[in-house]
């Protein structure tokens, strides 16, 4: 085997490890919690930008215009499973990457949803007063629910 070809092999695997993240038990394989689902959301009448990120340990983290810091909060096991029940379906996979129409208009928010697992990220985006396949109706309930469980002002 050739130099070159050994570089190439050695890049080759440096991707694939890198990329190979999202295990079945809530870690990367090197046993690192990652952000399992990002939840964000943009605009209405505030115009401010938020985010929720969804770890695969159950931390649960906030953050946005509005916040000096970080909140912080803790998801139980069943409550990471009722949400994973939803985005780990085939009907979430199968969901389009957009269901914002071309009219945006007034004052509406725009949420954006990123699922990580085994190593890829899906992301799907909506707009308020879209009528929204079930899959990403039910994810963002259950986020929205997930929210509710980080105790204001910590």
């Amino acid at each position: 085997m050739n130099s070159r070809t050994r570089r190439w092999m050695g890049f080759a695997a440096l991707i694939i490890g890198s990329t190979a993240c999202g295990g079945d038990n809530g870690t990367d394989p090197n046993g690192v919690p990652y952000v399992e689902v990002r939840y964000e959301w943009v605009g209405g009448f505030t115009g401010g930008t938020y985010r929720l990120d969804v770890w695969s340990d159950g931390r649960l983290m906030e953050s946005g215009s509005a916040a000096t810091s970080s909140e912080t909060g803790t998801a139980s096991p069943q409550d990471l499973e009722r949400l994973r029940s939803i985005v780990h379906t085939s009907a979430f996979r199968r969901l389009a990457a957009s269901y914002v129409p071309s009219q945006t208009c007034c004052d509406r928010r725009l949420y954006d949803v990123e699922v990580t697992r085994s190593g890829r990220t899906q992301r799907v985006e909506t707009l308020d007063g879209v009528d929204n396949p079930k899959a990403l109706a039910d994810a963002l309930t259950e986020l929205r629910r997930l929210q509710g469980l980080i105790p204001p002002g910590r």
